[in-house]
């Protein structure tokens, strides 16, 4: 079974506002559905920033990532990424990532193949930048961990 993420995450505002009940505080939940697009990420994130919204769960890509990241410094917002993985957002900035850059997923997947004895791979991936970059460390990383 699949559950949403609108769904989940309304179950863990509920489980937080119990949580905060005893200390008077409440969160509240509103979803803006950027459809992977960078430019509606952004005017997604304006919109939010309208209402008096501070903190962000996404963007979910690192493209839409990239266009939001500027407007969140500029407005002192935060915003938490669950799946940006991009080496170029690897700033010291607004963007709190919930998993390492692809830069450093690639020794712990190089030695991870290493360890499963696995010798050849064949790489299928989306030719942009999320589905190159990983291909790219792990490819430059394979070298020093197979000592070849």
């Amino acid at each position: 079974m699949v559950i949403s993420p609108k769904v989940s995450l309304n179950l863990s505002v509920d489980i937080l506002n119990d949580y905060l009940k005893s200390d008077n505080l409440h969160v509240e939940l509103l979803i803006e559905d950027s459809s992977s697009d960078p430019e509606k990420a952004l005017n997604a994130l304006k919109k939010l920033h309208e209402k008096g919204v501070m903190v962000v769960i996404g963007p979910s890509t690192s493209e839409e990532a990239a266009a939001m990241v500027p407007y969140a410094n500029e407005n002192d917002m935060l915003l938490i990424a669950p799946s940006s993985t991009a080496v170029s957002l690897s700033l010291d900035d607004n963007l709190f990532r919930m998993v390492p850059d692809d830069k450093n997923q690639a020794e712990p997947l190089a030695l991870f193949l290493k360890r499963q004895n696995i010798t050849e791979v064949l790489t299928v991936y989306m030719d942009d930048e999320s589905g190159s970059a990983p291909v790219s460390y792990t490819h430059l990383t394979l070298p020093t961990i197979y000592h070849v």
